[in-house]
């Protein structure tokens, strides 16, 4: 094949798409979505402690996924001090440095369903 019968790729074909420009809390929220897609099928199932009435695990898992707002299936100091304040307590850092203790049994910084 001889260079006289190629053809020259056209600069059209080096163009990028153009892209629709979209606001950073449009981009945001899909890319959490993105990302739920593919995190939610491996976050394991909470389990029920012993002894537990059915009704109220189901509430607390329920609560959890209510403070849980960036839905990555853990929950932040920030996310944990904003269910405080949204209930009406305004902790001081002292008292949700706490808290956080209590809750934070593996000590790797986030509560996990």
């Amino acid at each position: 094949m001889t260079d006289s019968n190629m053809e020259s790729p056209s600069v059209a074909q080096f163009k990028k798409p153009e892209r629709n420009m979209e606001s950073p809390s449009v981009a945001l929220t899909r890319k959490r979505e993105r990302r739920k897609k593919s995190v939610i099928p491996f976050l394991k199932k909470p389990r029920k402690p012993a002894g537990m009435p059915e009704e109220q695990f189901e509430e607390i898992v329920n609560t959890f996924y209510l403070i849980d707002s960036n839905e990555d299936g853990r929950l932040s100091k920030k996310e944990l001090n904003d269910a405080a304040f949204l209930i009406g307590l305004n902790p001081t850092t002292k008292e949700l440095d706490a808290w956080w203790k209590e809750a934070d049994i593996n000590g790797q910084s986030d509560i996990k369903t």
